[in-house]
């Protein structure tokens, strides 16, 4: 599939047993590699190609090390554990204390308070403006446009039926005349 660009990249036929470390039985071979190098080559779907070229043995010290870390871990997790008690109590608190507030006091004042604006001023004041300011222009407006029509309506009429006469004029004078008829209609037989 791809060539080995370096001589510390193990061939794939060639890999090494994990519980044996030793080669396959069909190539006991050995290869020597002068330089170890530490490089992480990657196949789709082969776990074994994320392990280095390099096997460190494993050292008592790095188990001694994975036990305090684990050890301390778990210490500072219980400490923490503990602390997130009372503060889980502490937050709990707060936010009952804010719902209450919002919930019973906060909200039905502001509710009341809206009401009451509503009620005692808002609807007054609009009902003042209209019945002070807007409904008398507006029906001042509305007589001059009736009184401006009933002015001009004999005007329209005299108008009328002088266009009226022209219009006759005009129909009386034809450049084409079209005559629509029916043809009798014809029985097949």
């Amino acid at each position: 599939m791809c060539c080995e660009i370096s001589e510390g990249i193990p061939n794939k036929k060639k890999r090494i047993l994990p519980s044996l470390g030793k080669t396959p039985k069909t190539e006991e071979k050995k290869v020597e590699v002068a330089e170890k190098i530490d490089i992480y080559y990657f196949d789709h779907g082969n776990s074994a190609y994320y392990r280095t070229t390099d096997s460190p043995p494993i050292l008592a010290t790095e188990k001694c090390a994975e036990k305090t870390d684990q050890a301390a871990t778990r210490f500072w997790a219980e400490i923490f554990g503990t602390v997130h008690i009372g503060t889980a109590f502490v937050t709990a608190f707060i936010l009952q204390l804010v719902r209450f507030i919002l919930y019973s006091i906060i909200r039905p004042l502001t509710v009341g308070i809206l009401q009451l604006l509503a009620d005692y001023f808002i609807k007054p004041l609009l009902s003042i403006v209209f019945n002070a300011l807007i409904q008398p222009v507006l029906i001042l407006l509305y007589n001059i446009a009736t009184s401006f029509k009933d002015l001009c309506e004999p005007i329209a009429e005299a108008m009328g039926l002088f266009l009226r006469h022209i219009a006759h004029l005009c129909a009386a004078i034809r450049i084409v005349e079209v005559k629509q008829s029916t043809a009798p209609s014809v029985a097949c037989t």
